[in-house]
């Protein structure tokens, strides 16, 4: 299974830029205590973007619990998933450089653009959440 070695997203965190780092990285980090996955992501990015300076940067892991369909053999899938149960498209971009094919995927199960018909449901709510910075 291709995965890249280093991904870097950027976000802005309260006290500037917040770098969040996945890839090998992250995935084979389940594996690791916190003090070694600080390490190897020292490493990693020291040799995959030697120009810039790590030496003041700091570092800190989360754990997170992906949300999938369930693949065979336990797989991680390979692309995004989005499937719709009745009036509800249930849809998982499986990693952030996914959502664009989730994107695409939910258009194709939407009807045509139409009149407006506000949404019905008696589900409750989800709740935004919080960045981890």
């Amino acid at each position: 299974r291709n995965e890249p070695r280093l991904t870097i997203t950027t976000h802005q965190g309260a006290t500037g830029s917040v770098y969040y780092l996945g890839g090998q990285l992250a995935t084979g980090g389940v594996e690791r205590s916190d003090d070694e996955q600080i390490e190897l992501a020292r490493r990693e990015l020291e040799t995959c973007v030697p120009w810039l300076t790590w030496n003041n940067a700091r570092f800190e892991t989360l754990f997170v619990n992906r949300a999938e369909p369930l693949q065979r053999e336990s797989r991680r899938p390979d692309e995004a998933y989005a499937e719709r149960h009745g009036r509800f498209i249930q849809a998982f971009p499986t990693k952030l450089s996914l959502a664009p094919d989730l994107g695409e995927q939910v258009l194709k199960l939407l009807p045509p653009p139409g009149g407006y018909a506000p949404a019905v449901s008696d589900h409750p709510r989800a709740q935004v959440g919080q960045s981890p910075w």
